[in-house]
């Protein structure tokens, strides 16, 4: 019995040494695994920090830049508006002192304009007071007989000055050649000092005048007019009336063409 419960002591001691040897075998290899396996993990953690450090990094200087590029586009932007603005600024100084000068020379030109209007109406109101006032007092400082008398001079003044002009019409159209057709002619006054609004422009305008104007001519300077005349007669009547040197003169039947009296006198004695 006791050499039994000897040997089965020993046994469950070496059994237990066994597993004590074990147990420390397998502490060892899980220490050298967990050391490994923490330096694996540290070593691809910091790679993978580096990494993402890296990718961040290279993040950060690309909004960096970007971030550069706008800001210079941004000042870029706020220059030219600023630019805009101050040369809007300056052409709106421009523009106000010109609107104020021309303001100024407006006002001034309506100043004046108006100053001569007043002045104007005053001084036509006063020609038409004295006239009024003299027209007024005339009969009561002068006799109506002299009054009389200093119209007739006044008229005949008028006739005068009007037969005057006339004179140098006439002169200046005797000037006038058969080939200058488009020649302005000088006017007449009729014998109410009037301008006929039938009066031709030019010689060609005379010489080929209908016979409805040269009628209508002939009251307006009230020349004697006959119902049998014919047109080249009645022409030739003004023309001679405003000094033209020339007359409308048919031959052989033909139609009227304006000739030199003396030149048709010749051509008709031949």
């Amino acid at each position: 019995m006791s050499t039994t419960s000897g040997t089965s002591t020993i046994t469950a001691a070496n059994i237990i040494d066994d597993m004590n040897r074990s147990l420390g075998a397998l502490q060892e290899t899980l220490g050298s695994l967990n050391e490994s396996t923490v330096a694996k993990i540290r070593t691809d953690g910091e790679e993978l920090i580096q990494k993402k450090i890296r990718g961040i990094r290279k993040e950060l200087d690309v909004s960096e830049k970007r971030q550069q590029t706008e800001t210079k586009q941004i000042n870029g932007t706020v220059s030219s508006w600023q630019n805009f603005v101050d040369s809007y600024r300056l052409i709106g100084s421009s523009l106000r002192i010109d609107i104020d000068l021309l303001q100024k020379v407006l006002e001034e030109e309506v100043v004046r304009e108006l100053t001569d209007l007043v002045k104007a109406g005053v001084l036509e109101e006063i020609d038409d007071l004295v006239r009024d006032q003299v027209k007024a007092q005339l009969p009561q400082h002068i006799p109506e007989s002299l009054q009389a008398e200093l119209r007739q001079h006044q008229e005949e003044l008028a006739r005068l000055e009007r037969e005057l002009q006339n004179s140098e019409s006439a002169r200046a159209n005797a000037t006038l050649r058969v080939d200058q057709v488009d020649a302005a002619l000088h006017p007449f006054y009729n014998g109410r000092g009037q301008l006929s609004e039938h009066f031709p422009k030019t010689l060609g305008e005379l010489f080929n005048m209908t016979d409805d104007t040269a009628v209508l001519l002939m009251h307006d300077f009230d020349l004697d007019l006959k119902a049998h005349d014919s047109r080249e007669k009645k022409v030739n009547e003004l023309m001679q009336l405003f000094g033209i040197r020339y007359r409308l003169i048919s031959f052989n039947g033909g139609p009227a063409i304006p000739c030199s009296p003396t030149t048709a006198t010749s051509t008709r004695r031949s």
